[in-house]
């Protein structure tokens, strides 16, 4: 299983521009990247050299406070849900592929709104490219 830390902070990587990711990487590998990026191939974590980074985590946890499910809530459980997601060479979900959750309620919440996640692509030798992630949402109370 890979495991995929949500940071904030990672914005600033975007500011790189697509010409200065493609110079750094030496032209065969570029073609080479860019062939399997247009035949659609769906990377390992594993195997990208640029890992894609969530680039809207405030929203994302914004509606985890908000949709966290109300039996859970009452009994004051807390929880997990891993969700394994095929990310484009946009940044977009293409494909929400499994959910596991430490309960099912969870699991259901973060599958709502996993296609609002944005990422920073993955890349492969400088070129954006789709790429298999698995992304863990914890839903935890705090006592206050």
């Amino acid at each position: 299983m890979t495991n995929f830390a949500l940071r904030a902070g990672r914005v600033a990587a975007l500011a790189l521009s697509a010409a200065a990711l493609l110079a750094a990487a030496p032209a065969h590998a570029q073609a080479v990247a860019r062939s399997a990026a247009e035949s659609g191939k769906v990377w390992d974590y594993a195997e990208v050299t640029g890992k894609p980074q969530l680039i809207n985590e405030r929203t994302v946890a914004r509606f985890v406070s908000r949709s966290y499910p109300a039996q859970q809530l009452d009994f004051g459980i807390n929880g997990r849900a891993l969700l394994e997601l095929t990310v484009g060479p946009t940044g977009q979900v293409e494909e929400v592929a499994g959910v596991d959750a430490t309960h099912a309620p969870f699991g259901a919440v973060a599958q709502r709104f996993a296609r609002t996640m944005r990422f920073a692509p993955a890349t492969v030798e400088g070129v954006p490219v789709r790429c298999r992630v698995t992304v863990p949402v914890d839903f935890a109370l705090v006592e206050g």
